[in-house]
């Protein structure tokens, strides 16, 4: 045999053996990750005044035709950092070939001052806010080999919302609000995947979800890069939004939860 063909041949096969150890890396079934989401919140919340403590609320706050007041929030999380008093959240993923199936869970409360959007109307605001929500998905993997991956998914989005909202108006008496709503939605999601180094991983997922009975739409959309310290742990930093919008029957509040995401993850 002639020696570039020897050559050819000995390269071949330091490359297949470097592409199986690096393959090890991505070689696993599940990944638990516990994270930290650093989150926003930025919408409206309907409030509906006693028509015998609060005859009228003077313009220009903005009214539904159910009579309902809108009022807006946007809360940093510089606001939730020092608001929050509980927080869990973690995802989890699992895979045989091409099957996939997923969750992710987070749930948080938190109590702090709002800012309105006409001080002169509304004082002395307090936002008392309950959430947890969560999916869980199973599907296909449609791509899958070293450097791709692309999963197609069917599930469920779960929410429970609890909004208590605690203010003062110009001349009336203090409005005290609270609205609880709990929702699941069928939700149609995608995973995508790209390993250009067998330590780095960028990662991203979406879902839409329709109620057609409530006329209710939600989404959810997520980005991460994760780095690999070893077969069995790696780090992520990354960003989520998490949108709801309803009807103005169940629009106690609609917006938007976002902001960066820090993961400690592992997997085997």
């Amino acid at each position: 045999m002639p020696y570039h063909a020897l050559g050819q041949q000995d390269s071949a096969r330091k490359a297949s053996r470097k592409a199986a150890k690096d393959s090890t890396w991505n070689d696993w079934n599940v990944r638990l990750s516990p994270y930290v989401w650093l989150l926003g919140i930025k919408g409206q919340i309907a409030i509906t005044p006693d028509p015998v403590q609060l005859p009228e609320i003077p313009p220009p706050i903005e009214q539904l035709p159910s009579g309902d007041y809108i009022y807006d929030i946007d809360i940093s999380f510089k606001d939730v950092r020092h608001s929050l008093k509980f927080a869990l959240m973690l995802s989890g993923q699992y895979k045989v070939k091409r099957f996939v199936t997923q969750f992710n869970v987070s749930s948080i409360v938190l109590e702090t001052n709002a800012e309105a959007p006409f001080n002169y109307v509304f004082t002395n605001n307090t936002l008392r806010l309950a959430y947890a929500g969560g999916d869980l998905g199973a599907g296909y993997r449609v791509i899958r080999n070293e450097k791709f991956e692309f999963d197609v998914l069917l599930g469920l989005k779960f929410v429970y919302t609890k909004v208590g909202l605690t203010t003062d108006i110009v001349g009336q008496a203090p409005v005290d609000v609270k609205a609880d709503r709990f929702w699941t939605d069928p939700v149609i999601a995608t995973n995508f995947a790209y390993r250009p180094h067998k330590r780095i991983e960028i990662s991203a997922y979406g879902d839409l979800g329709y109620t057609l009975l409530n006329d209710n739409l939600t989404y959810q959309l997520s980005a991460n890069l994760n780095f690999f310290i070893s077969r069995l742990i790696y780090i992520s930093a990354g960003y989520r939004t998490y949108y709801l919008d309803f009807t103005a029957k169940e629009a106690f509040y609609a917006g938007s939860l976002q902001g960066m995401i820090v993961k400690f993850g592992f997997q085997f």
